[in-house]
């Protein structure tokens, strides 16, 4: 247990990596090093969080001091132009005194230490690569009145590659991971990984792939052993035949795996489900509406836990009322009962506990199916995977998402230990898995993809495109296919207006039985002047799967203007017709408007207006009706380059809701941009008559760069929440000092 006051002490090993980092320092400052063999920092952070929470006529205040350590000492050696080692270590410690007084006053000091030295020495030229590395975290967690703890992440791999020209081109991988506390009393676990590849491209048009993959995972406090192999093979040809009037893409997939799981004494185990492509999405209503199955998503499954994008992301963000949409696809129904997403960085519990997740399942990536709402994440730490484990009842689906709302920034304000770049949580990786009893099985899936395209007739041009598609599952013997037939027309008639239009016949085998679709759209463009376009499309889907009926019909007309320089407006609306697979028939109707303004180069206003209403036709279903009703006006001003004002107004019904007004107002004045003495300053304030909601913050701050390589940062935070129920208010001092070498 640590000691009251103990924030403001170092340890013993903190001492030494003090004397170390600084003593490399001054080697390097020195001349007596290589600029480019050693790097590192040094960094403290302290913060005094004063807060007040009234709630239900009781007041609460809390004092947070927080002091964060950093020391960074990094090795770049190369002796050979070919071999580099890549050696050094993070010590990291945060020690926060929290006191909260209402009725009674208590008092918690928390130190939470981690150590994390890695070391990767590779040798690597055109013809073959190799490498062996580790790294390993050890975190210590320290609370009053609670026993400590130690939890220790280990991660050893090596690999090695051989690309010879003209020959298949080999890599190996090996790995192993070991996950456990100081006493192996509540973790203890070790994942072993191999991985042999193949790659061989005999022509320029067919590249051959082959994978084999053995995972062994073993839990030793739950005597649970999960071993699993995995033989995947792929074959791609792309060709273009007779001068480029036929174009051929053919893709064929083949998995086999292999799972026996034992568990003495153990009735279920997690399995792991593997899906077939990743989705995401941002919406108002995730209940309806397909989400978009893109391969820029394909990061999120590819079993690399470092690896994100900007695009999935959790952290806060100016569009609060849209909601994350992270999803799944399966090949087949599968059953699934864990989600897991696993984000580039640890977060605090504060902010971690702040996220909760619905769950929706779909049969066609349309129309989504609320399993269980508000579902908390347990949040897992580790050097390897820092993960969300979101559990629900089981369900057997092909689609399957998880909605949760970006993080509030009043939690990232209040963090403790504090969250810095709180706008950047990114999700790297999304896993499912299913609880069952352990079992030894064993799978086949096949997929086939062939795609043709035949230039029938030049002008107009017209094409002739044959498609193929099928999927197989084995023991289960599951099958699916779709065979398409289409015609595609491109033509441009003059100058201003063009057509495309597109008819097909589809042909196949799903799970509800056969399936017939007749699929076609039809765009026509008008651009009359450069400033002046007009684009008309017509779509629409006729399709009977067994004894279901999905038919859809819809007009939407586009138009942008631009009336002046500096004034542009946009005007689309449409409706669509549809016959649902239970019978409902429904109208929608869409409209969507907006300006854009801009007087001057210090004035710039955007205007936008958008209405969704669909009225049930026939049906019984009680939820067939929905509306959203949405209008925005954002305005902004810089007068000089130093100076940056913004302020809005916006308006949202849904159907069955009450309206829900908002107004956001901000300023940003910085005098000295590019001294080395900056001053900042920033006002925001935010109101939504929807519980009635209003957050105020004030932030000035200063910035000193000291030297190329050090500077000081000084903040002030004023934040102030209030609603129906609840006011919070807080007053956030903190200074950060940097410096590197």
């Amino acid at each position: 247990m640590p000691a009251r006051g103990g924030i403001y002490r170092y340890n013993a090993l903190g001492r030494r990596l003090v004397a170390l980092a600084l003593g490399a320092g001054c080697a390097f400052w020195g001349g007596t090093a290589r600029a480019d063999m050693i790097s590192g920092f040094l960094e403290w952070n302290y913060s005094l969080n004063n807060g007040r929470l009234t709630s239900g006529g009781e007041t609460t205040h809390t004092r947070a001091d927080t002091l964060t350590q950093r020391y960074n000492l990094n090795l770049n050696w190369q002796p050979y132009p070919q071999l580099r080692l890549l050696a050094g270590g993070l010590f990291k410690q945060d020690q926060s005194t929290v006191k909260a007084t209402n009725q009674t006053s208590t008092t918690t000091d928390t130190t939470d230490t981690t150590i994390r030295p890695f070391a990767d020495l590779t040798l690597e030229n055109p013809l073959y690569n190799a490498g062996v590395g580790f790294n390993r975290r050890e975190e210590t967690l320290e609370v009053t009145a609670a026993p400590k703890l130690t939890t220790i992440s280990e991660d050893y791999h090596a690999l090695a590659g051989w690309k010879p020209e003209g020959l298949p081109w080999l890599d190996l991988q090996f790995s192993r991971f070991n996950n456990y506390d100081s006493d192996r009393t509540s973790l203890d676990s070790t994942t072993d990984r191999a991985i042999i590849g193949l790659r061989y491209l005999p022509v320029q048009s067919l590249d051959l792939w082959y994978q084999a993959t053995y995972t062994d995972d073993i839990n030793h406090l739950k005597q649970s052993e999960i071993e699993q192999l995995v033989h995947s093979g792929r074959a791609t040809y792309t060709d273009q035949l007779f001068d480029g009037r036929l174009f051929i893409a053919a893709d064929y997939n083949i998995n086999h795996q292999e799972i026996t799981a034992t568990a003495p004494g153990k009735t279920e185990i997690d399995y792991p489900v593997s899906p077939s492509s990743a989705m995401f999405a941002l919406n108002l209503t995730p209940q309806l509406g397909a989400m978009p199955i893109d391969a820029t998503y394909s990061y999120l499954i590819d079993g690399n836990f470092t690896v994100g994008n900007s695009q999935v992301n959790l952290g806060v963000r100016g569009d609060t009322d849209r909601n994350i949409n992270i999803g799944v696809t399966f090949v087949f129904a599968e059953a699934v009962d864990l989600f897991v997403i696993s984000v580039d960085r640890d977060l605090p519990d504060s902010v971690a506990n702040s996220f909760t997740w619905d769950v929706y399942t779909s049969t066609d990536n349309q129309e989504w199916t609320l399993v269980q709402a508000a579902v908390p994440g347990t949040f897992i730490r580790s050097a390897q995977n820092n993960r969300f484990e979101i559990r629900f009842p089981t369900v057997t689906t092909r689609y399957l998402k998880v909605v949760t709302s970006p993080l509030s920034a009043a939690v990232a304000a209040q963090a403790v230990p504090p969250l810095t770049n709180p706008e950047s949580i990114l999700v790297t990786e999304v896993q499912t898995y299913n609880r069952r009893p352990p079992d030894t099985f064993s799978q086949t899936t096949q997929l086939l993809n062939i795609d043709t395209k035949t230039r029938l007739l030049d002008i107009p041009a017209l094409y002739y495109t044959l498609s193929f598609y099928y999927d197989r599952r084995d023991p289960a013997a599951e099958t699916r296919y779709t065979v398409s037939n289409g015609l595609l027309l491109d033509h441009r008639f003059n100058n201003v207006f063009s057509l495309n239009a597109r008819f097909a016949r589809e042909d196949g085998q799903e799970d509800l039985g056969h399936r017939v679709a007749y699929i076609y759209d039809a765009t026509l463009r008008a651009t009359p002047l450069p400033t002046l376009s007009h684009t008309l499309i017509y779509s629409g889907r006729k399709e009977d799967v067994g004894q279901t009926t999905n038919n859809s019909d819809s007009v939407f007309l586009y138009n942008t203007a631009e009336l002046y320089r500096g004034i542009q407006l946009n005007l689309a609306g449409g409706i669509t017709y549809a016959t649902h697979e239970n019978g409902d028939k429904t109208r929608t109707y869409s409209i969507i408007a907006g300006a854009s303004i801009i007087p001057n180069s210090k004035v710039t206003i955007n205007l936008t207006y958008s209405k969704d209403k669909t009225t049930a036709l026939e049906g019984t279903s009680a939820d067939i009706g929905s509306s959203i009703e949405r209008a925005d006006i954002t305005g902004t001003y810089r007068p000089f380059t130093t100076l940056y004002l913004v302020a809005g107004v916006g308006y949202m019904k849904q159907q069955n809701s009450p309206a829900d007004y908002t107004q956001n107002y901000g300023v940003n004045w910085s005098p000295f941009p590019d001294g080395t003495l900056q001053f900042n300053f920033s006002y925001s304030e935010n109101q939504r008559t929807l519980n009635e909601e209003k957050t105020r913050t004030i932030t000035p701050n200063l910035n000193w760069k000291i030297t190329r390589r050090s500077f000081l940062q000084l903040a002030y935070v004023i934040l102030q929440t209030k609603s129906a129920t609840t006011t919070t208010d807080s007053e956030i001092y903190s200074m950060n000092l940097r410096t590197s070498f």
